[in-house]
């Protein structure tokens, strides 16, 4: 009796990497994002009898069916996070505040036609919602619509002067402004946003501090240091916790003690503008008191 032993052909050994190609193949194709940008007006009363028109910018990226990007206007939000979806040409986004307007306006859908492509005028449907969701006016106007390319010449500007060390973070140097919300205060210790003003500055020799009392200028106005990110390993991913003792600025926490000041949060961009999200909380290590904010901030200026 023979026993022959065969050998795999060439094409066979191949069909492994082949379909491993294919899949990257698909995978690339599916996870191409395009950014847009889209501006307009609209009229709001909310709660009230007086009418206001915010001027409203989304700026937002699709990942196939998926939509994720960033809210602005001059009246509800400085800045809020954007979720959604594009379903035949048709975009559906969603917006929830994460402070009280004086409007009484917790939320946005926001709805335009069948548009696949670019176009100076979107039939647009806006809703806003309370605190409970129940609808306060539906709102019919028209907004621009774009496809948001990236200017190359600010990228480079941007790299050159915070770029050395900053790993992913390269680009992202900074002042952010935006929502900033308290969650806790067990002792009624902190009043960090009660005369607003509140900016995070990432600078260009990697050093992260929390500004309170803005205005116009970061010279002698409270802050809270959370010290250099440089050699440490770069990530938009934040997740830094620093000592402090003595006297916190805008607290009336423990002079004679230390706090805990713990930052975690993550640096995005989402259509070419940057943006910064995240928890800021303080533990007094003598009285167990803790302070606790979230913060919902976008880039204002570019170092």
């Amino acid at each position: 009796m023979v026993l022959r032993l065969s050998t795999p052909s060439r094409e066979a050994e191949n069909a492994p990497m082949k379909a491993f190609l294919l899949f990257l193949l698909i995978f690339s194709s599916h996870s191409f994002a395009q950014n847009f940008r889209m501006t307009g007006e609209f009229t709001l009363f909310g709660n009230t009898m007086n009418p206001l028109r915010p001027n409203f910018t989304l700026a937002w990226n699709e990942n196939g069916p998926m939509i994720e990007g960033r809210y602005s206007d001059n009246v509800l939000a400085a800045n809020a996070a954007v979720t959604g979806n594009v379903i035949n040409g048709k975009r559906t986004f969603s917006i929830v505040f994460p402070s009280p307007n004086d409007r009484g306006v917790k939320s946005l859908l926001i709805e335009t036609s069948d548009v696949r492509g670019i176009s100076p005028s979107v039939p647009t449907s806006i809703v806003s919602r309370n605190l409970n969701g129940i609808p306060l006016e539906s709102t019919q106007t028209f907004a621009s619509l774009n496809e948001d390319t990236t200017n190359s010449g600010m990228q480079a500007q941007e790299s050159t002067h915070c770029s050395t060390g900053f790993g992913a973070l390269t680009g992202f140097c900074g002042l952010y402004a935006g929502n900033v919300a308290e969650a806790m205060d067990t002792g009624n210790n902190c009043n960090l946003i009660g005369s607003g003003g509140t900016r995070l500055e990432l600078a260009t020799n990697g050093e992260l501090t929390l500004y309170f009392e803005y205005r116009g200028t970061l010279r002698v106005i409270p802050r809270h240091n959370f010290g250099s990110l440089l050699g440490t390993l770069m990530s938009q991913n934040l997740n830094t916790t620093v000592r402090h003792c003595g006297s916190l600025p805008d607290t009336t926490m423990n002079s004679v003690g230390c706090q805990t000041l713990h930052l975690v949060g993550s640096f995005q961009e989402f259509g070419g503008i940057k943006n910064f999200t995240g928890t800021y909380d303080i533990r007094d290590e003598v009285t167990g008191n803790r302070c606790s904010y979230s913060l919902n901030l976008g880039r204002e200026s570019i170092y």
